[in-house]
């Protein structure tokens, strides 16, 4: 994977960050002895699939032309993936953080042929990409899995090319499910502890059948230039066939979109909105012209089923949207008003979707426990002048917090001067007062916790005010 080296001052702790798996092969000697070790606690059928695995593994290096500085001329900089065989007639899958912005790309089989590959097509947003190769003799191909139904323990195999050795095989488990490691708007990753290091990066991960069930794309470090400590991170297989079949039919990606933004509901968001227990997404905001105005969603509506699928989090909500086709009708189920509602929804392709992004997924705030029965704020009416000091729209409705004491949990929560409270349980305000008896009716039902929708600079949120105080 694509790494830009970082220095660290000498005694300053190293910070911990997810680091993208790639680049140069590093020159000094290392022990086969861990694989080893591993191929000794696999069965004979398991060690027989190996080479079969093997052949439709490819090691990638590759070529970038890195601008110069100030005046200095270009320098040349190269590096090292991995990726797997699709196709006989030498389609290959690989993160799009691999062969970005190369000159040249050159791809290794296991027989050590070497080939001149092209990138053909690309989704960073989803960091995939498709390059080919052309060859006199079919290719040996991958088996693909099925990764919907994987389970925390399950044995898996990782091959690719760490450090630039080629062919190296690894094993583990799969040590966690639907990971987020804030990388693409996707993230559902695999998390395993088979040895993942630099230069694995595009490689598949296989179950114990030699069907690939992840592409392995990360690590988690201590520093820049460290290697694997036992968590890695592999994309579902699942995704890698939704995006390649976008990128086989239109080019690129083209998520489906329904218009809003939500966030998770929380155990607190639950308690406030009369949910039994915390599930689905509450909705945040509504986009003008959308399928989701179309459809009669509203702001404080809680999303419990997108086309009798029952997202499990926001982000699984997010992946359901995407992966819809455009035009493609489907039953979403709500709740509001304490009440479950089912509502038909016609999904349309993302706007801007020619245009990739690095994520589109809801910006989610979590917010902490208010301490003062006031939410230590001071409100005001919007006015003109207000709207004007804030920079806020000319429509823009709600009550302004003009002010927040310091230490309390208002200031906690994140919440800043100018930002605009909308709606209190999922009421439109207008006044202070209004603002307070919209809290005092929901500690009236007694209710642990309020929730209000919150108009800041980045977009709407919500937000949960205890009521016990």
């Amino acid at each position: 994977m694509v790494n830009t080296p970082r220095y660290l001052p000498l005694g300053s702790p190293p910070p911990r960050v997810v680091q993208r798996l790639v680049t140069a092969a590093l020159a000094f000697a290392l022990t086969a002895a861990p694989e080893l070790a591993a191929a000794r606690t696999m069965a004979p059928s398991e060690i027989e699939l190996i080479p079969t695995m093997l052949s439709s593994v490819v090691n990638i290096s590759f070529t970038k032309i890195i601008p110069g500085i100030d005046g200095a001329p270009p320098r040349r900089t190269h590096g090292v993936g991995s990726g797997f065989i699709l196709s006989a007639a030498g389609e290959i899958v690989t993160n799009y953080h691999v062969v970005s912005g190369t000159s040249e790309i050159i791809v290794t089989l296991q027989d050590n042929t070497q080939l001149s590959a092209e990138l053909i097509s690309e989704s960073p947003a989803a960091d995939l990409a498709l390059i080919r190769v052309h060859s006199d003799n079919p290719l040996p191909t991958v088996t693909l899995g099925d990764s919907s139904h994987l389970q925390i323990g399950q044995s898996v195999i990782a091959i690719g090319n760490p450090l630039g050795l080629g062919g190296s095989v690894s094993s583990g488990i799969i040590s966690g499910l639907n990971r987020d490691i804030h990388a693409t708007e996707f993230d559902n990753f695999i998390q395993t502890d088979a040895a993942i290091n630099h230069g694995n990066s595009g490689g598949p991960l296989f179950d114990r059948r030699g069907e690939v069930i992840g592409m392995n794309a990360a690590i988690y470090s201590p520093t820049d230039d460290s290697g694997s400590i036992g968590l890695g991170f592999a994309i579902p297989i699942n995704i890698v066939k939704f995006v390649v079949g976008q990128l086989h039919r239109y080019g690129r990606v083209r998520p489906g979109w329904i218009g809003l933004t939500y966030q998770p509901v929380t155990p607190e968001i639950a308690n406030a909105v009369g949910l039994a227990r915390p599930l689905g997404a509450i909705v945040s905001n509504i986009e003008p012209d959308s399928p989701a105005q179309s459809a009669g969603l509203r702001p404080g509506d809680v999303i419990l089923d997108f086309a009798q699928m029952h997202p499990t989090d926001s982000r699984a909500l997010t992946r359901e949207i995407s992966m819809t086709p455009r035009d493609t009708t489907v039953s979403l189920t709500i709740w509001r008003d304490s009440t479950q509602i089912t509502l038909p929804i016609t999904v349309a392709e993302r706007p801007g979707s020619a245009t990739p992004a690095a994520t589109t997924s809801p910006n989610i705030r979590q917010a902490s426990a208010m301490q003062s029965p006031d939410m230590g704020l001071r409100l005001s009416a919007l006015t003109d002048s207000l709207r004007k000091k804030y920079s806020l729209t000319d429509t823009q409705a709600g009550v302004a917090i003009q002010g927040i004491l310091p230490g309390t949990a208002a200031a906690e929560r994140g919440l800043v001067e100018g930002d605009v409270i909308v709606n209190v349980q999922r009421q439109v305000v207008f006044t202070p007062d209004e603002v307070i008896m919209r809290l005092g009716d929901a500690k009236a039902r007694d209710l642990k916790y309020a929730v209000l929708l919150i108009q800041g600079q980045d977009g709407k949120r919500w937000i949960t005010l205890p009521l016990n105080q």
